[in-house]
């Protein structure tokens, strides 16, 4: 082994025993409270164990590590819902070095009967498996394919393909803006479905993170903002498809500019031009730029165009939006 290689080596475990040693010092000599200082001490000690072990060891993806035979894995699904810790991986270990193995983004599974979803993960988790042993974790998963059955508990899953770069780049965002679960469900449904309904990609709870996964998908894919949302219910019961077929609720952004003080009416219509339902009427508008967003609940609407409006009493049109309910 080269010296200067085995120097660095030297200096790096140093460095962080000291680093480990001043903090426990500092907690010892600061910390009254015997139960708290000893919890805090254990959690440290696990902390830096932990650190220590992924930092010294020999780093590779799952999909390297199996093509070079030096693990073998099996994937069966848990107890939890497909879009929370929904898949358990095992991984065995076949060679004589320790290794950090971690998981490939975007990896989608299959079930044997493929009347159920296949699953997709996020991946970017690490797993340490010792030489000559298996050891397994819980992940993260998504449905990724929305007209599916969700799976039950007892089916095995194998490995069916990994995501393309723009999934890749997709599912990094997700991290990084913090999207929660559903928002995040329905962003990987609008990667793996055919049709890609930006209006789709909605959280009522994270519309923040709505509106920046919608502009970055946007750009991804080259695909112009349409100035509605739509909800759909998402069915983590056994057996059931996993998005529901209606569109649950629709949320329409108007913007206009008023010429001057007027009564106004918001209301939704479909195609033969009948009105469905009213979102306000002969509301009181001031002169100038008029921004609104009206929500419906769109449960009993059939398939089909509606146009929500806002209007005057003469019926005469200031601002329409055009929403196709599929």
């Amino acid at each position: 082994m080269p010296r200067a290689f085995l120097a660095t080596i030297i200096h790096r475990k140093t460095h962080l025993l000291y680093y480990l040693y001043k903090k426990i010092r500092y907690i010892k000599n600061n910390l009254n409270d015997n139960f708290m200082k000893k919890g805090i001490l254990l959690g440290l000690l696990l902390l830096f164990t932990s650190a220590y072990i992924l930092a010294e060891n020999k780093r590779m993806y799952l999909l390297e590590a199996v093509e070079k035979k030096m693990v073998q894995y099996t994937v069966t699904r848990t107890q939890e819902p497909f879009n929370n810790k929904g898949l358990k991986i095992a991984i065995t270990n076949t060679g004589k070095e320790a290794l950090v193995i971690k998981i490939d983004p975007a990896m989608v599974f299959e079930p044997e009967d493929t009347a159920y979803q296949d699953l997709m993960l996020p991946g970017n988790d690490m797993l340490y498996v010792g030489p000559g042993r298996t050891n397994s974790m819980e992940l993260q998963s998504y449905c990724a394919k929305s007209a599916a059955m969700s799976p039950g508990h007892e089916l095995l899953f194998r490995f069916k393909k990994q995501g393309d770069s723009s999934m890749i780049k997709t599912l990094d965002y997700l991290r990084q803006i913090g999207a929660g679960t559903e928002l995040a469900q329905k962003t990987v449904w609008f990667l793996t479905d055919r049709n890609k309904d930006l209006s789709s990609i909605y959280e009522d709870g994270q519309q923040e993170q709505s509106l920046k996964m919608i502009q970055f998908l946007s750009k991804l894919y080259a695909i112009e903002i349409p100035g509605y949302r739509t909800e759909r219910g998402i069915n983590t019961t056994p057996g059931a498809i996993a998005q529901s077929e209606e569109v649950l609720k629709l949320h329409v952004r108007l913007e206009w500019v008023q010429h001057s003080p007027e009564l106004l009416s918001l209301s939704i219509f479909n195609e033969n031009n009948q009105r469905i339902a009213s979102y306000f009427e002969d509301k009181a508008v001031r002169k100038g730029r008029a921004e609104i967003t009206a929500s419906f609940e769109t449960t009993s609407y059939p398939k089909g165009n509606y146009y929500v409006r806002v209007y005057n009493d003469m019926g005469n049109i200031i601002k329409e939006v055009k929403v196709p309910l599929q």
